[in-house]
């Protein structure tokens, strides 16, 4: 698993990295107005994506038995979802743009409609790979499709096309994915019309989508309700704030999400018992997740002024509440892998259909009180969903709390180590750019010394690194 691991973590440490230019580059050629309008097009586009999924990949990923007609099932069910759904939006947008009456909407949800032409040809190969664990050749499309949508993006955005230059990148990273997906695993086979297995995949796919769906609209209706209350330069704004907190999690769990659920369901697979792994990753979540959201809120100044411009400036305060109620959310990620894993589905579904209209609830009263409001809400939100998502995986999987609360405070140790070099730059030179460079490189290695000297899953992983270097300088001098 150290492996997959090892290419999870590269492709999405690309993929962040691309994301932060991205937002550089993006923030200085559109406004805050643009940027929200686009958010509210890519929320309903990403409701709506839900559906044409509907929970194949993960039944590919975890069925015991895969056969091809199993794989030409799912293939002519995604095809004729994608289908339907792509029509769907595309018709839909005219009357989206009358409701939030912004004439603009309307192409922007067009243009993001055609992505679905290449989502039945990239589902298939992706869970396939996923499953295989063949997370070296699932980085270097993840590499290839994340950089052909940045490319059209800023080029676009640069020739004047304003916001729609954000839903052409997503076409052409949704292009550029199906290609590679299709050149490391053909199965030329799979598009041979099928309707066999449906009632199994639509049994699984049913609680599975409604899973994703109902934790999507806890992110995504909050994003639609916002830019109706505030405008949509005050929800660009509060979601670059929000982008910037959870650029940690695309790098630590977007790698790490796809790789522990391909091991929970082997281990299942296997009645290997899973509490050990999920407490295992949960604190190496924790241990790089809460450092660099510690750092993200100490040093929100300067990062904002770097990164974003004097445009948006009014994130500043917002990015240090969201970033530290963002450390609550640690047990999120793996609530997924861990009850899919188990065949625990229905769980996951209950506790989403529960979390969603308190989310909606709160950040809707805090939407009337503005954006500062909307942010303190979420010191609220996340606590309390970190807690239910506990419970719920305790029942399936009879995790230790005592254990969990160990490796937790592991992890907040590792988290003040990280922050001195950061609260020290800031009484001596204050939120400079030359400060904001020093504490950066400074804190990786406060931060490696205390995973090891606190024996954190993560040390024996530093302890490898740190050999590595110190064997290659020898290496060069011979």
């Amino acid at each position: 698993m150290r492996r997959s691991l090892v290419f999870a973590f590269f492709e999405k440490g690309y993929a962040a990295l691309l994301a932060v230019l991205l937002m550089v580059l993006v923030s200085r050629l559109l406004t805050p107005a643009e940027v929200g309008l686009f958010l509210v097009a890519s929320a309903g586009v990403i409701l709506v994506e839900t559906f044409r999924d509907f929970g194949v990949t993960s039944c590919i990923v975890r069925e015991h038995r895969l056969t091809p007609d199993f794989l030409r099932g799912a293939f002519t069910l995604v095809t004729m979802l994608s289908a339907l759904l792509g029509t769907g939006l595309w018709v839909l947008a005219e009357p989206a743009a009358r409701l939030y009456g912004t004439p603009d909407l309307a192409p922007l949800i067009r243009i993001a409609s055609l992505g679905f032409v290449f989502a039945p040809v990239s589902a298939i190969r992706i869970a396939l790979l996923r499953r295989d664990m063949a997370f070296g050749q699932l980085a270097a499309i993840g590499i290839a499709s994340g950089s052909a949508g940045a490319v059209v993006t800023v080029a676009l955005a640069a020739g004047g096309l304003g916001p729609q230059s954000l839903s052409w990148g997503s076409v052409a990273a949704a292009c550029v994915s199906a290609g590679g997906a299709m050149l490391v695993r053909p199965q030329w086979d799979s598009f041979r019309p099928s309707l066999a297995h449906w009632r199994q995949i639509l049994a699984f796919g049913g609680w599975t989508s409604m899973v994703t769906l109902v934790g999507l609209m806890s992110e995504q209706v909050p994003r639609l309700l916002l830019g109706r209350l505030m405008g949509l330069d005050a929800l660009g704004h509060f979601y670059r704030a929000l982008a910037l907190t959870q650029l940690p999690d695309r790098m630590i769990i977007g790698a790490v999400q796809p790789v522990i659920f391909a091991e929970f369901s082997r281990q299942a697979r296997q009645s290997t018992p899973l509490a050990k792994g999920y407490l295992t990753a949960l604190e190496m979540i924790s241990s790089v997740q809460w450092p660099l959201l510690a750092c993200l809120a100490l040093l929100a100044d300067p990062l904002v002024h770097l990164l974003l411009g004097p445009q948006w400036l009014d994130v500043i305060p917002l990015l240090r509440i969201v970033a530290i109620a963002g450390m609550a959310l640690f047990p999120v990620p793996m609530t997924f892998p861990a009850l899919v894993a188990t065949g625990a589905v229905r769980d996951n579904a209950v506790l989403q259909l529960v979390l969603f209209p308190l989310t909606v609830g709160i950040i809707g009263v805090a939407a009337l009180n503005g954006m500062t409001a909307v942010a303190l809400s979420l010191l609220l939100l996340n606590p309390m969903q970190a807690v239910m998502t506990l419970w719920v995986v305790r029942r399936r999987l009879e995790f230790d709390w005592a254990a969990l609360l160990q490796g937790m405070g592991r992890s907040a140790v590792l988290s003040i180590a990280a922050m001195a070099p950061s609260l020290l730059m800031l009484a001596t030179t204050g939120p400079t750019l030359f400060g904001l460079v020093a504490a950066g490189l400074a804190t990786l290695p406060c931060w490696a010394a205390a995973v090891v000297a606190m024996q954190s899953p993560l040390s024996t992983e530093v302890m490898r690194l740190v050999a590595r270097l110190r064997r290659q300088p020898r290496g060069l001098r011979a």
